[in-house]
This record gives structure tokens, C-alpha cells and sequence, in this order.
């Protein structure tokens, strides 16, 4: 169970849940109390990666940091950034732009014999 707040970056009231195929991005006011902070150097922050295909979804933009809690995944966007899709065979989903704030990131996973895989998109 994650704790009460820590910090708060902005509103979630001006962010909207945001969906790029087995991934989401939920708005909440700030880091949940007990974050670590996630090295992952200059490049951007991929938040899935499909092992299979190839592909990956990934923040791009100066600034923004990756942090966990329990092994729940969030980022914190200084600024706004892009949600990018990246594949070798055509694109799948378009990019999406993303506000400043604190952000939950969430894989979709499917069901099979009382085991949970995430679902590759």
C-alpha cells in the first residue's frame, strides 16, 4: 500500500489519465512518501519494452526523473515532455504529449492460470 503524498508538483485536475496501448499514465499530485530515485543517464526514460517485438514506450524530454515505491513506477515531468512509441516494423501509436507533473505509470497485464504477464502491444 503506497503512503500519503510527499511533495506536491501540480493539480491532477488539469491532466487527464493518459493511454498509449499497454501502457498508462496517471496524473497524481506528487511522489508517494518513500520514493527512490531511478538512475537511467541522458537518454529518455522507457517505461515498457516489448522483449518479443522490439518495441518500447519512452518519456523523452530534458529533465524528468523515474522513481519507484514498492515496485510501482512514477515520473516526475519538470516540464512537458513526449510519451514516444518506438518499433522497428511502422508505428503503432502516435506520440503524445505530456504535461508537467507527477505522473503513475501503469502496464496493462493479462490473466492465465492465476499468473499475471504484462501484455505486449
Amino acid at each position: 500500500m503506497i503512503k500519503k503524498t510527499a511533495k506536491k508538483t501540480s493539480k491532477t485536475s488539469k491532466r487527464l489519465p493518459i493511454r498509449q496501448g499497454d501502457v498508462a499514465l496517471i496524473p497524481i499530485d506528487g511522489l508517494p512518501v518513500g520514493a527512490t530515485l531511478i538512475k537511467h543517464g541522458n537518454g529518455p526514460i522507457v517505461v515498457a519494452f516489448g522483449s518479443a517485438t522490439g518495441h518500447a514506450h519512452q518519456i523523452e524530454g530534458k529533465g524528468a526523473t523515474l522513481h519507484d515505491v514498492a515496485g510501482q513506477r512514477f515520473v516526475v515531468l519538470p516540464r512537458g515532455c513526449r510519451l514516444v512509441h518506438t518499433a522497428t516494423t511502422p508505428v503503432e501509436h502516435n506520440t503524445i504529449k505530456l504535461a508537467a507533473g507527477t505522473w503513475q505509470i501503469r502496464r496493462q497485464f493479462t490473466w492465465a492460470d492465476a499468473a499475471a504477464s504484462p501484455v505486449e502491444d
